[in-house]
């Protein structure tokens, strides 16, 4: 029998829903958006009730941009942390979450809260549009936090992690303070002029996002193991470079915004194209 006569390519109903089937074309639009995000950052910004005290709350919490940092941050700590378990047999649960505080601090509410301050000033941030993990987390948008909110996010965070860093320096080794230095750093370089690598064209994904992640992850290795070796950094690189793809996909999605921003936020998308993108993705 032929390959395309036979009955397994027929369309038959799916249980669970009525766009699941074998033959269904890929293109037909769903009857519900797929992703909630931009509904819960609604949700979350105006729901009723509360002073000012509330609403500076919800504005710390869509900040930190939960799904980023668990998709980012948090899944490189726990892969590294597995690695370092393998190698050395033995777990430390205090030190996994130092080192997942780090990463949350770092990402969530150190580099996002910069990020927004510099986004905003260039407009990238201020066209309120339907862009799910991308566009900044509209704290701004609905009025939750203004500037000196968000410093204020950027000083209580830098703080914590200059406390947890001299924790790390006297009870592990001193030399763990570079990775999480080079970190922090990254974080402020890929918003704050001159260097802002996110407004320039690979440079955010090379010397902010990859190495971000990268660090991340041999940060909770090390934390662990009080050393660094190879398997860490292939493994911990293969996620990284994951994690670009997701920063391309957002760079997708903002591109109108960004050529526009002023000054122009040259993301890699913006600079060669969507097909050059894509290829590049």
């Amino acid at each position: 029998m032929r390959y395309h006569n036979r009955r397994s390519m027929e369309w038959r109903p799916h249980p669970f829903g009525n766009k699941v089937g074998c033959g269904t074309r890929i293109e037909h639009p769903m009857n519900k958006r797929s992703n909630i995000t931009i509904e819960i950052v609604k949700m979350v910004a105006l729901a009723r009730g509360g002073g000012a005290l509330l609403r500076s709350a919800k504005g710390w919490f869509l900040e930190f941009r939960l799904i980023p940092v668990l998709l980012w941050s948090y899944t490189a700590v726990i892969l590294g942390t597995a690695v370092a378990i393998v190698d050395v047999g033995g777990f430390d649960a205090t030190w996994f979450a130092v080192a997942l505080a780090l990463g949350g601090l770092i990402q969530g509410w150190e580099t996002h809260a910069i990020n927004e301050i510099y986004d905003w000033r260039s407009g990238t941030d201020q066209v309120d549009g339907a862009r799910a993990l991308s566009g900044g987390s509209r704290v701004r948008n609905f009025g939750l936090l203004d500037e000196r909110g968000l410093w204020l996010i950027f000083a209580v965070s830098s703080a914590a992690i200059a406390a947890l860093t001299a924790w790390v320096v006297v009870a592990r080794a001193p030399w763990l303070a570079i990775l999480i230095l080079i970190g922090y750093a990254l974080g402020i370089a890929y918003t704050v002029p001159p260097v802002a690598t996110a407004y320039r064209p690979f440079a955010g994904e090379w010397l902010g996002g990859f190495p971000g992640v990268l660090l991340s992850g041999l940060g909770a290795y090390a934390i662990q193991t009080r050393s660094l070796s190879l398997v860490p950094i292939v493994a911990l690189s293969a996620h990284a470079l994951v994690c670009m793809g997701m920063l391309m996909m957002h760079h997708y999605l903002d591109a109108p915004m960004d050529a526009a921003a002023v000054p122009p936020k040259r993301t890699t998308v913006v600079a060669i194209g969507f097909p050059n993108s894509k290829r590049y993705a």
